[in-house]
């Protein structure tokens, strides 16, 4: 009688792992940080502009209300600024955009995945509910 109980615990318990597992396993390879390559280049790009912010006192403005990202890192690599790390994007997310008005401002506007549902975010350094691009919530990087 023992033993019968006992064979159906590991039962159940296999079944609530596997249930777990997979259950983890979907929300660990849906979540944003999952594309750690559109992550690390949002991060690569606002490196850039810290790094041109630091050498020139502005951030680039760029003619258009807002600009490709493309555009963008274009710019960059043809200012003469000097930058520590080297401009080099793996996933560039080719639908994000940047805007500053007056150059001490900036805002980033990217888009990613989660749980299979597209997302737009925004990045705003040195601006605080700027209004651009109807205010998406912010990244979470």
């Amino acid at each position: 009688m023992i033993e019968k109980a006992m064979r159906e615990f590991l039962r159940v318990a296999i079944v609530v792992v596997a249930v777990l597992a997979a259950y983890f396993g979907y929300v660990y390879w849906s979540r944003p940080a999952v594309h750690l390559g559109t992550v690390r280049d949002a991060q690569l790009v606002m490196g850039l502009l810290d790094d041109y912010h630091t050498e020139k006192g502005t951030y680039p403005v760029l003619p258009g209300v807002d600009v490709p990202i493309a555009q963008l890192t274009e710019a960059l690599a043809t200012s003469g600024a000097t930058f520590r790390s080297r401009i080099r994007f793996r996933d560039l997310d080719k639908d994000a955009r940047y805007v500053s008005n007056s150059g001490e401002t900036y805002g980033l506007w990217y888009h990613f995945s989660q749980f299979g549902h597209p997302v737009t975010c925004l990045v705003e350094v040195g601006a605080h509910q700027s209004g651009w691009w109807k205010q998406p919530p912010p990244c979470p990087w």
